[in-house]
């Protein structure tokens, strides 16, 4: 069974819930190749020192790509990172702590103006709890507003593992969403 018009998605963050939203969504391509889900699903990280952890942590359902390979504060982005986000359906950004989490991606050289100039959706997925705080950020175009032009309340770790992936997926497509008829039918 393939999904020709899956999505390709390109998520960054804290590591637990990148490795949510990957396996999540390479559980909703029930049936694709290892190969094309490494080539759909994006996982991009801080640097080259970060790529190993996160191969550990969702490499057998997606690309891991550093934002860069070099180091220092001139750090310039990754080619194969902008290909990516360039290329993206959707790009998905979840953080515990913006700082540690997203920050270091949105300053490698490159990679801000990249992800502020693509069409794709834009979304910021972030802890119920943590969402009062965030608003205003939102409301000022020099913070993340530039960045992200959505914004999902994480469900967390609930039964239902897919949900994010779910909410995800409806904001590229919403008539195919992980678990509907139109997305689960044999090619």
């Amino acid at each position: 069974m393939t999904r020709p018009d899956f999505p390709r998605v390109v998520a960054f963050g804290g590591s637990a819930g990148v490795r949510r939203i990957l396996a999540g969504l390479a559980a909703c391509m029930r049936g694709d190749e290892v190969d094309r889900q490494r080539e759909l699903l994006t996982a991009v990280v801080a640097g080259t020192a970060s790529v190993e952890e996160a191969e550990r942590l969702v490499g057998h359902c997606a690309c891991v790509v550093p934002a860069s390979s070099e180091e220092g504060a001139q750090r310039r982005a990754h080619p194969e990172a902008l290909r990516r986000i360039i290329n993206a359906d959707v790009i998905v950004a979840i953080a515990n702590d913006i700082v540690v989490d997203v920050k270091p991606i949105l300053g490698v050289g490159g990679i801000a103006a990249t992800l502020a100039a693509v069409v794709a959706p834009r979304v910021f997925v972030a802890p119920p709890e943590r969402i009062a705080p965030l608003l205003p950020i939102y409301r000022r175009p020099p913070a993340l507003a530039s960045f992200f032009d959505r914004v999902l309340l994480d469900p967390g770790e609930t039964p239902d593992a897919l949900a994010l992936a779910r909410a995800i997926l409806h904001v590229v497509r919403p008539d195919r969403v992980c678990g509907s008829p139109l997305l689960d039918r044999t090619a």
